[in-house]
Parts: structure tokens; C-alpha cells; sequence
């Protein structure tokens, strides 16, 4: 087994199963809510689920499963084994940017995994570099072969923790070809028929009506393709990667303040705005001021 990566309710280990094909298991934490294999089991109960084309842009796991140890439940989760993620394959890069070419590409397969999810009632509400990953090459038993025969070589730093809890350090897959993006990680994912009032997205890729406390729904994953379309173009943050006042200054200089109306509707805006709706601190970016701040016309 290797480790592949871990989140905040999860670790990915790559492994194989019983007829010696490799697999990816991803464990669940033992406190993790079970949002993962509720949305899962809701896509696999959709009529659209196999004729969508989004739905192969999408990771569905081959199958769910619970482990108990300690009185506790994990759940489990086999995947079909894929490559880095974007933010891994772009740091191998020597330029961070991906090319228009690319990007078309990547645009095209989010656009549909993020329908197929619409579609069904789902808003995935973490969509970000390390969330997508990509395909592996061709030969994906010989190059599983060499990453596994690598650890061995090498074994991955571990330590104990606490109760003695071995801690494995990650092992980073590594890619010289773009393969096809596919959506991945539905942990943070909401319906569309349930009231969600807290905070979601990272906060690079936070929406305005999620940092102001408005009504939210699927629409914001949109934003979140926008901002995310723009790193992948020019290896930054649109805005900015500091706190939420700064991300809604970033966001008044190139897009104008918000209408007052909308203002109305937040139940955070007087933590942002005075009582006329505006931060005087703010200017706003001309187009030629913007087209100076990224570089000129031929970013």
C-alpha cells in the first residue's frame, strides 16, 4: 500500500485487490459526516446517471463500504486509481500555466461533471486544483508498477502519533502528460432540497454571496469555475488568498460594487460595507489598469 494524500476527513491509499488490480481506497474519518456516501448513493439512484456525459467526469467509487473498529463506523469508498491533481501537475511544470489549449480541454470535461451534479440536485461547493485529477498514461499498469516499486526503494517518511498511531507521510504521483480532468471529492457537497447557512469553498474561490451571508445555491459552483478557470490561465489568484474583507475588495475593483439591493439580502454586509453600501477605500480597475496588472493584451 502507499499513501496518496489525505484531507480533512479522509486518506486515499493506492492498494490492490483480491485479483491483483490496483485500487484506490479512500477511508473516511471516524468523526466525518457521511455527506460523501449520501451523495453518492443519490447519484446512483438518478435515472440520468449513466446517459449524462458529465457523468464520467465525475469520480464514482466501484463500491461503498463501512469498516467498525473501536465502536466506530469508517466509511470506505474503491475507486479506479487516477493520476496527480491539477495543483500537482502544474508545481511539476516549469510554467505554471496551462496553455488555452489545455484549458479548453479542462474547461470543457468541469463544465459537464459540474452539470451532471446540477442535474441531480447536488452542489459540489469545493471545486479547486486539488480536487481534479487527472487521468493516468496509457500504460497505467507499468506506471503504477514503477510508483509502487519506487516506494519500496524509498519508503515515505512515518512517525508515531498520538496513541501510537502511525502517521505516513503522502507519496505525490508524478506526470509529464495532461491526461483528462475528472471532478473528484463530493465531501462537501449539498442538495439542492436541504438549507445549508454555513460557510463553504475555499476561500480563494468563495462567492460573494457566501462571504456576505445571502442565500446561496448550485449557481455557486459557477463562480468558483470562473476564478478557478483564471489560475489554471495565469498560475494566480483572481482574488487574492488573504481573507474575506480582501476578497471582497479584489473583487469591487474589477467588478464594481454591489448593487444595494443585493446588499439588503446579506445578512453579513454591514461587516463589510457602511450604511450607503460602499467601502470608500475601494477603487475600481479601469480595463487599461487591468490589462497593465496581468501582463498586457497578450496574457
Amino acid at each position: 500500500m502507499v499513501k496518496l494524500g489525505y484531507g480533512r476527513t479522509s486518506t486515499s491509499w493506492l492498494c490492490k485487490d483480491s485479483k491483483s488490480a490496483y485500487k484506490v481506497l479512500k477511508v473516511g474519518a471516524a468523526d466525518a459526516t457521511h455527506r460523501e456516501k449520501t451523495t453518492f448513493e443519490r447519484i446512483g439512484l438518478s435515472a440520468t446517471c449513466s446517459e449524462h456525459p458529465g457523468s464520467i467526469c465525475v469520480r464514482q467509487p466501484e463500491r461503498i463500504f463501512d469498516i467498525h473498529f473501536r465502536g466506530q463506523a469508517y466509511n470506505c469508498f474503491v475507486f479506479e486509481p487516477l493520476g496527480p491533481n491539477l495543483l500537482e501537475f502544474s508545481n511539476q511544470q516549469p510554467n505554471p500555466c496551462f496553455g488555452s489549449q489545455n484549458v479548453r480541454l479542462i474547461a470543457t470535461y468541469l463544465l459537464h461533471a459540474i452539470d451532471f451534479l446540477h442535474t441531480n440536485g447536488i452542489a459540489h461547493t469545493d471545486i479547486k486544483l486539488d480536487n481534479i485529477q487527472i487521468t493516468l498514461p496509457d500504460e497505467e499498469d507499468s506506471y503504477l508498477n514503477t510508483f509502487c516499486a519506487s516506494e519500496r526503494l524509498s519508503p515515505s517518511f512515518w512517525k508515531f502519533g498520538k496513541g501510537d498511531t502511525p502517521l505516513v507521510a503522502s507519496r505525490e504521483m508524478k506526470q509529464d502528460e495532461l491526461g483528462y480532468p475528472t471532478l473528484c471529492d463530493l465531501g462537501s457537497a449539498v442538495f439542492d432540497d436541504e438549507h445549508y447557512p454555513g460557510a463553504v469553498q475555499a476561500l480563494p474561490y468563495r462567492a460573494p454571496e457566501v462571504i456576505l451571508g445571502a442565500a446561496w445555491d448550485h449557481k455557486i459552483d459557477m463562480w468558483n469555475f470562473g476564478v478557478l478557470i483564471w489560475e489554471l490561465l495565469f498560475a494566480e489568484r483572481l482574488f487574492g488568498n488573504t481573507d474575506e474583507h480582501g476578497s471582497i475588495q479584489s473583487m469591487i475593483r474589477y467588478l464594481g460594487a454591489p448593487p444595494k439591493s443585493f446588499l439588503e439580502l446579506c445578512r453579513r454586509s454591514e461587516a463589510f460595507f457602511d450604511n450607503t453600501g460602499e467601502d470608500c477605500s475601494i477603487y475600481v480597475v479601469t480595463n487599461a489598469d487591468f490589462l497593465k496588472e496581468i501582463g498586457g493584451t497578450e496574457r
